[in-house]
């Protein structure tokens, strides 16, 4: 290979590298500012749920609670969009109940991630599945099949704790290589 040909090689390593420097950057940045304003969305969520609470107590579906959503909703909807009907309301309201402490709300867990929380039952499985999932980066694919596939009672049931989460956490970090060969090669 002539000296030439070898600067010219040497050049473009050093364009890509700055390239992916950078690209490196502006990736991190729509991530901050996608977990800033998810974060900000889910305590609107909440509070928006609080005020449900307090404005109809205990029973949304009374008469003036079914009056008062309605019409939340249809205002919301017209001037905002859609995720505001009476079904979503009615979780924003089981949000506020289900995690009635702000401050345990998790910045890295995604609106999505909480709707799934929330089928959990048992209190104690919630905030086992909640603080694993921000542990382990888990997607909302990955939580939900954490909770169907009964995650939380078989490290009850298990004599060797270890190995359960050995299997989930192997299968994360594959399923994490994976995307992130993806995202180099496209």
């Amino acid at each position: 290979m002539k000296k030439q040909e070898k600067e010219l090689l040497f050049a473009e390593q050093k364009q890509e590298e700055m390239y992916l420097s950078i690209r490196g950057y502006i990736i991190n940045a729509q991530n901050k500012v996608k977990a800033t304003v998810n974060y900000a969305m889910v305590n609107a969520y909440w509070e928006i749920g609080e005020q449900i609470y307090h404005a109809c107590g205990e029973n949304e579906r009374a008469t003036y609670g079914k009056r008062l959503l309605q019409y939340i909703s249809k205002k919301l909807t017209a001037e905002f969009g859609k995720g505001f009907d009476i079904t979503n309301l009615r979780n924003m309201r089981r949000f506020y109940l289900m995690f009635p402490i702000r401050e345990t709300l998790s910045p890295e867990l995604s609106w999505s991630h909480y709707i799934k929380l929330m089928r959990v039952t048992d209190e104690t499985a919630r905030e086992f599945y909640a603080k694993e999932a921000v542990k382990a980066g888990w997607s909302v694919r990955q939580l939900e099949r954490q909770i169907n596939t009964m995650f939380y009672q078989r490290i009850l049931a298990s004599h060797d704790k270890e190995s359960v989460a050995k299997e989930i956490e192997v299968k994360f970090v594959m399923k994490r290589c994976k995307k992130l060969l993806w995202t180099i090669s496209n």
